[in-house]
This record gives structure tokens, sequence and C-alpha cells, in this order.
């Protein structure tokens, strides 16, 4: 089956200068250019959307379709090419994908709808519209409103923007994807797709980084090994609970549960 390309495709590959990615795609050609059954091209590929397909070369995707022309054979027509940023090796090495122990889906001990203790909704030592000590609106020790220690615009020392050591743009360790030993903690959702970083600013306070090194919000400790979320306006928006391992579960405001922490 012979291979063709768009404009757009070919241009994206001039653009390159990553002879081991273009000997992995004439690879690629030449290998469907042995096949004749369009069935056996589908099963070397991943189906996309709406008869795309895709094709793996390292850290690109390759986009293709198979169309035909009236009283010709089939054939591929390469339509673009993608490179899809590869998570840190930190994060996969921590990613519950890859360890069922860290996989709540495998593992009932650190899941909140299997395992009672680290539920707020059935442990009320944890949940904080029964626990006044784990409510910033309850206890103004935790609550940066109150307390200019753990706000970070009155605190420059734990503020990314006045303090380069917690800045991962500035501070290559706590970068994940400059420094390949970054021990802080993931955020991922529930597809096990890593969303955040975290870095600890000190003692009491963390901060949450996406992989664009934006500082999205900021956690406060509470007295039952886990944070309350703000938001940078220091609005109160959820509350992290530990799984009783390493790691925590992420919860909203009514307890609802939003993400998985490691």
């Amino acid at each position: 089956m012979k291979a063709y390309a768009t404009n757009e495709f070919t241009g994206k590959l001039n653009m390159l200068n990553d002879s081991v990615l273009r000997n992995e795609l004439m690879l690629f050609i030449e290998k469907v250019d042995k096949i004749d059954n369009v069935k056996d091209v589908i099963k070397i590929s991943e189906v996309d959307y709406k008869d795309v397909y895709t094709y793996r070369i390292f850290n690109y995707r390759i986009f293709f379709c198979i169309t035909t022309k009236a009283g010709d054979n089939p054939y591929i027509l390469l339509l673009d090419l993608i490179k899809k940023e590869i998570a840190p090796n930190r994060v996969n090495q921590k990613n519950p994908r890859f360890n069922n122990l860290l996989n709540p889906n495998r593992n009932n001990i650190i899941n909140p709808n299997r395992n009672n203790m680290i539920n707020p909704n059935r442990n009320n030592m944890i949940n904080p519209n029964r626990n006044n000590m784990i409510n910033p609106n309850r206890n103004n020790m935790i609550n940066p409103s109150r307390n200019n220690m753990i706000n970070p615009n009155r605190n420059n020392m734990i503020n990314p923007n006045r303090n380069n050591m917690i800045n991962p743009n500035r501070n290559n360790m706590i970068n994940p994807k400059r420094n390949l030993f970054f021990d802080g903690l993931f955020v991922y959702d529930f597809e096990l797709e890593p969303l955040e970083f975290i870095v600890n600013s000190n003692n009491d306070v963390i901060q949450f980084f996406d992989f664009s090194f934006n500082n999205t919000r900021f956690g406060v400790r509470h007295n039952q090994n886990g944070y309350a979320l703000f938001d940078l306006n220091n609005n109160w928006i959820g509350h992290l609970e530990s799984d009783s391992q390493s790691g925590y579960n992420e919860f909203d405001l009514t307890n609802n549960w939003k993400r998985i922490i490691k």
C-alpha cells in the first residue's frame, strides 16, 4: 500500500533535523508498502477519530487516513506530524498507572470509596464541616486571609514570584523536567494523567504548578496530616487528605473526590 503526504505533513517533516525520526518514518512507509490488506495496516496503528489513525514514533504521532481514488488501490495519506511532550521520567516512576500500589483502582486501602478512614464523608476527623480545626473559616491559624505567615501575598518567603528558591522556572532542582530526581508530589486525574506538581514552600505551605510552570493554587497544612487548599486570591477551594500511605486524595468543599496526589 503506497503512502503519500499532505503539504502540511511534508512541511513539518522538512522543518525537523531529527535524522533518527526520518529513518523511523521511512521504515514505517516501507512496512506499509509491503501490506496489501487495509485491516493489516489498521492492526499496527491506533484508531483516533473518524477513520483517522495514528502511528507512534518515539514521542511523535503520525496521523494518517486510508483513502482510495476511483479505480485505484487504497493508499495511505499522511496528514499530520505532532510531537507529544513526554511526561518527565519522575512522573512516570510515580504514576499510579504503572504502579498498582499507588493506583486506587487496584489498591482499596488508598481509595476513599473503599476505605472509610480516608473518606471525609465517613470520618469526621478529616471532614472540615465537622472538624473546626481543619476548617479555615473556623480556624484562623490555617486561613491565609487571617494569618500573614501562610499568606503568599504577605510573606515573600512562600511566594514563588518573590522567592526564586521555590520557583521551578528559576530553580532547576524543583523542576521535574530538569531534575530527574525531583521528589515532590504529582497531581493526577482519574485517567491517571499528570496535571500538576507540588513544591514545598516551607513546613506548612505547598505550591501547585502546572507543567508550563504556572502557579495555580496553594495549600496550608492542617492537623490531620492534610492541607486546606486555596486559589491565588486566598479563596478556600478544597482540601487534601492523607491516603494513609505516602500520598493524598483531593476533595472539593463538598467532599467530592477530585484528584489523586502521589
